[in-house]
């Protein structure tokens, strides 16, 4: 069968773009692979200089959850004020000052909302002993159970300690069993630890209790660990997923995009 160049480009242009950057030794030409999702055609661009990583050599996956209290929507006056700084840009400004309103007020000093507030910015700024220690302040039957030991182990995990991270997590899934960052950090933590298959485990369970950016944060990370595990179908599945949710998540796209440019690859190995 005559194959000539015009055929081949109806066929697909990515071969004949990627012989011209071959040719001219270029490593600036661009991979365009058009995928349609909802009807729409999403274009995506991978520089060249990265033809030579291979699938597994993603982007990164999303980082753990931090985790939202309601509860302390009710506080009021300086202590909330101290708190959105926290939150906030000035993190150091905002301990500084609720440490002091609770220096000068004992009942700040066994609030479960202060103190689980002081306690995630503390190990924010790496004071990871003195956030552990905040928690330990929670008076028992605060019926903040579940919170405490998912704090301790967002603060477990970002000291190097797993083990210790997994068992509050498992118990903070416990007490509260949809508890989704919970499960996002645990099944996140198994990922970063290379126990693929229970990284795909919790990330699965994970999805139907997240709200749209959450979802789509936990499908970008259950495609890399699909990737990772070799299963690039699923993992395409689940970037589409995600970019479906969020059009502007890059990384996502990036991703994807290797995952074809390998299957190219792969294909053109095995003719």
């Amino acid at each position: 069968m005559r194959v000539t160049l015009s055929s081949l480009w109806k066929v697909s242009p990515l071969p004949i773009l990627l012989l011209i950057a071959l040719l001219f030794g270029v490593g600036l030409y661009l991979q365009v692979q058009f995928v349609r999702i909802q009807g729409q055609p999403l274009r995506i661009h991978v520089s060249m200089r990265d033809t030579n990583a291979s699938v597994s050599g993603d982007l990164g996956f999303e980082g753990p959850q931090q985790g939202n209290d309601p509860s302390i929507d009710t506080l009021e006056g300086p202590a909330k004020a101290a708190i959105e700084l926290l939150n906030g840009d000035d993190t150091g400004k905002g301990i500084m000052q609720l440490q002091q309103l609770m220096n000068d007020s004992p009942s700040l000093r066994d609030d479960p909302r202060v103190l689980l507030s002081l306690a995630m910015a503390l190990q924010k700024v790496n004071r990871y002993q003195e956030a552990l220690a905040a928690l330990d302040a929670i008076p028992g039957g605060s019926g903040n159970t579940g919170r405490i030991h998912f704090s301790r182990g967002l603060i477990y995990n970002r000291m190097g300690l797993p083990g210790k991270g997994e068992k509050e997590y498992l118990a903070a899934l416990e007490a509260v069993p949809l508890y989704y960052e919970a499960s996002f950090n645990l099944g996140t933590m198994y990922l970063e630890q290379g126990k693929i298959n229970l990284a795909i485990d919790i990330l699965v369970n994970t999805i139907p209790l997240a709200g749209v950016a959450s979802r789509a944060k936990t499908l970008y990370n259950l495609a890399i660990a699909h990737t990772r595990n070799g299963q690039y179908t699923l993992a395409e599945k689940s970037y589409i997923e995600a970019i479906n949710l969020v059009p502007q998540n890059l990384k996502a796209r990036i991703n994807l995009a290797r995952i074809y440019r390998d299957n190219l690859d792969r294909r053109e190995d095995a003719m």
